[in-house]
């Protein structure tokens, strides 16, 4: 099975009803998880440190997201 890139995954994740595209609905849903992913903190702002410490988190959710679509190769 081909490796899936990092970045069709991320659209596979936006692209909620699956039609190849990424409407403006599904964008700022998509948009709105990452944001709050990214504040953890919780104060409706993201410092700096926050995107440094969500770096390494990026990585481990994409390494999960293969395992579970069953690409464990390799970044």
């Amino acid at each position: 099975m081909a490796r899936e890139r990092p970045l069709d995954i991320l659209f596979g994740e936006a692209d909620t009803d699956h039609n190849g595209l990424i409407n403006e609905a599904e964008w700022h849903q998509a948009m709105q998880k990452r944001f709050e992913t990214l504040d953890t903190n919780h104060d409706n702002a993201i410092s700096k440190e926050e995107l440094e410490k969500s770096r390494e988190s990026m990585r481990e959710r994409l390494r999960s997201l293969r395992t579970r679509s069953g690409n464990s190769s390799r970044e």
